[in-house]
């Protein structure tokens, strides 16, 4: 079994059936790739465009799914 599937398959659910009962706005996501950092290819008018994000793919990440504001702010 490959790391991935691994982390798929018995980590990521373990974890979450753990982590519901003590806090429900909590959830697991794996493989998922978000950005680090972005790469500017070119600028405008003094003001970049053409903007890649370079991301990183995580094995394992947990997320708050609730805001991260209270309401009228």
């Amino acid at each position: 079994m490959k790391e991935v599937e691994w982390v798929k398959d018995i980590v990521a659910p373990s974890l979450e059936e753990r982590l519901q009962p003590i806090d429900p706005s909590l959830s697991i996501r794996v493989g998922y790739r978000f950005p680090y950092a972005y790469e500017i290819c070119a600028y405008e008018n003094e003001k970049p465009c053409n903007i890649w994000p370079m991301k990183y793919e995580t094995d394992l990440l947990i997320i708050e799914n609730n805001r991260c504001c209270p309401e009228g702010h």
